[in-house]
């Protein structure tokens, strides 16, 4: 499976958020970021972190079926 999201600027009368928090249900996730900012991240002790990447980066994040295959030793990140 591969999907691509892409986010938009909110509008003047919207929310800022894009997506409810979540882990990817996939094997990896890539994440490249755009002129939207707004990404977290929480931390292994509940603590939520404010990711502001480069634009020239990519970040690759552990899904739920490489935390599965992997019997738990790989995390799959709630963002």
């Amino acid at each position: 499976m591969f999907r691509l999201n892409k986010y938009r600027p909110p509008k003047e009368n919207e929310t800022n958020l894009g997506m409810n928090e979540h882990t990817d249900s996939g094997f990896i996730t890539v994440f490249s970021q755009s002129d939207v900012n707004g990404f977290e991240i929480q931390t292994k002790d509940g603590e939520w972190i404010s990711v502001t990447p480069s634009t020239a980066s990519l970040i690759v994040f552990v899904g739920d079926g490489l935390f599965a295959w992997s019997n738990a030793r790989l995390h799959s990140p709630l963002h």
